[in-house]
């Protein structure tokens, strides 16, 4: 019995000594893998940071090209009905002779209210362009962002253009309605890029504490894509 004791006495003292060496040992490496795991957390936060930062700076550029589309629209529906007043109803007018006819309407209208200075603003297709060359700095976002941005820029923004160009002016009634829904579709636009820009002001720890900033723009686009 005491010779079991001993040998039990002995491994105790083995485990004890191995323990004791190892310990240190393994404090280190854990140590080690820890922190490793820190950096590799900063790194990734950081990028996210920095290529939150520089999405901001192409949105502002998109957004500046995209220029005052939503209040065009507007001023087109609101003003395209009553167009037809001063318009013969021929189908055999000609394009010049519909925007002499328009021009002749809007003399004694101001600047921001006149429907050919809001028409050759969406004409211009400047933000079609620049989306184009620079798409590929947005296909990181979001899929379905991804597609309403480039179903806007290059498909319902071409679309709404070939109607302005091609018609005689005998449905003014359904342009003005195409062009309400134009006005209200680019609003939907404007309002992501905002949302675009407004994330770049979000500190780096409030990606960590995410309750600390609220994007307010991102929230009111999300709510109007659900309803369109």
């Amino acid at each position: 019995m005491e010779f079991i004791l001993n040998i039990f006495s002995n491994l105790l003292l083995f485990l004890s000594f191995t323990l004791e060496k190892l310990v240190p040992i393994f404090s280190i490496l854990f140590s080690g893998a820890f922190a490793g795991l820190i950096v590799q957390y900063w790194i990734r936060l950081y990028m996210k940071y920095d290529k939150v930062q520089k999405t901001a700076n192409y949105a502002k550029l998109l957004a500046y090209e995209t220029g005052n589309r939503v209040n065009d629209y507007k001023v087109i529906a609101e003003n395209i009905k009553n167009v037809k007043k001063d318009i013969k109803e021929a189908n055999g007018n000609t394009l010049k002779e519909k925007w002499t006819s328009i021009l002749n309407y809007d003399l004694n209208k101001d600047k921001d209210n006149q429907i050919c200075y809001a028409m050759l603003n969406v004409l211009s297709d400047s933000d079609i362009i620049f989306w184009n060359k620079n798409k590929k700095h947005f296909m990181h976002l979001p899929t379905n962002d991804f597609e309403v941005l480039h179903r806007y820029y290059n498909f319902t923004r071409k679309s709404a253009n070939e109607l302005y160009s091609l018609s005689n002016h005998c449905n003014n009634e359904k342009q003005s309605e195409i062009s309400l829904k134009m006005s209200d579709y680019s609003y939907l636009i404007s309002l992501y890029l905002t949302s675009l820009i407004y994330e770049a002001e979000r500190p780096i720890y409030a990606y960590i504490l995410k309750s600390t900033f609220i994007n307010i723009y991102s929230k009111e686009y999300k709510h109007k894509l659900s309803i369109n």
